[in-house]
């Protein structure tokens, strides 16, 4: 679920997802809901993005900065953030997988799919398992 604004924050939009009960009309699907909050700035062209993964009635909050100089169109921030969300996605599909499966189902670069996931467990959403030979990856 996504909800835009412009000139308020991504917080405000989260909390309108939240508030006005848009998770409602998905009444009967089995699996995480994905809020994602965007606040675009007319006079700074900077954005700001926060994604929550709510699964049975606990948010996980995960804030994406713009930093100065990104705008709304760079590809490296969008691409980075999208390819995390299909990672989660599939993590929440198949309870404990490896890197080079992740990579492979989803046409991503095994280094970049690496980078993805210490990310991910950085941010405190992906638990790392075993030793780096036979490494595997779950949602915490």
């Amino acid at each position: 679920m996504v909800e835009l604004k412009y000139d308020k924050s991504a917080n405000t939009a989260i909390g309108q997802i939240k508030t006005k009960g848009y998770a409602q009309s998905l009444r009967g699907y089995v699996g995480d809901v994905i809020p994602v909050g965007i606040n675009y700035d007319k006079k700074t062209k900077h954005h700001e993005c926060i994604i929550e993964r709510l699964s049975q009635n606990v948010a996980t909050n995960v804030a994406i900065n713009s930093k100065s100089g990104d705008k709304c169109g760079d590809k490296s921030v969008t691409i980075g953030e999208r390819n995390k969300q299909r990672i989660l996605e599939y993590l929440a599909q198949h309870p404990e997988v490896k890197s080079q499966e992740i990579a492979e189902v989803l046409g991503l670069g095994i280094s970049r799919t690496k980078v993805y996931l210490s990310e991910l467990a950085d941010a405190g959403l992906v638990l790392r398992l075993g030793a780096n030979k036979d490494r595997t990856y779950k949602l915490k």
